[in-house]
């Protein structure tokens, strides 16, 4: 059944490549900006989610609700201080302002955080499972 798991990995990762796909196409369609730091955004709020969970002890989920909010004024900031005011110098100030915080971020990132791997305390969702057919060994 080894293929079955492949075919449902593959089906996630398509989903996840999805939605980093609308978001990009949702900033572009409505700011009319190509963000490349979309995805170093995203490591940001993972990263965020990870010190807090680590921090309070708390599954990842429980955050959720303090972590949105956060980034919603992190994205309202970033639009009126740096977005914003490169929309106004044409179509290519806003890929350079937006490649320099992708890179800004990634350097912070690395000084900050290193580049150890680590996980996500995810409750009773880490251990579940369900199985698909049946397995003949």
């Amino acid at each position: 059944m080894t293929w079955v798991n492949a075919v449902i990995q593959g089906l996630l990762l398509g989903g996840q490549y999805a939605l980093i796909a609308c978001g990009l196409s949702l900033t572009f369609g409505v700011m009319r900006i190509v963000n490349l730091a979309h995805g170093d955004l995203a490591v940001c709020g993972a990263y965020l989610g990870l010190v807090l969970s680590s921090a309070l002890g708390v599954p990842v989920w429980y955050l959720l609700p303090v972590l949105l909010p956060a980034a919603f004024a992190v994205g309202l900031a970033l639009q009126a201080l740096l977005f914003g005011r490169a929309l106004r110098h044409g179509v290519l100030a806003p890929v350079l302002v937006t490649f320099g915080l992708s890179v800004m971020i990634e350097n912070l990132l690395q000084v900050a955080a290193t580049s150890d791997p680590r996980g996500l305390n995810g409750g009773a969702l880490v251990l579940a499972s369900f199985r698909i057919g049946s397995h003949t060994g």
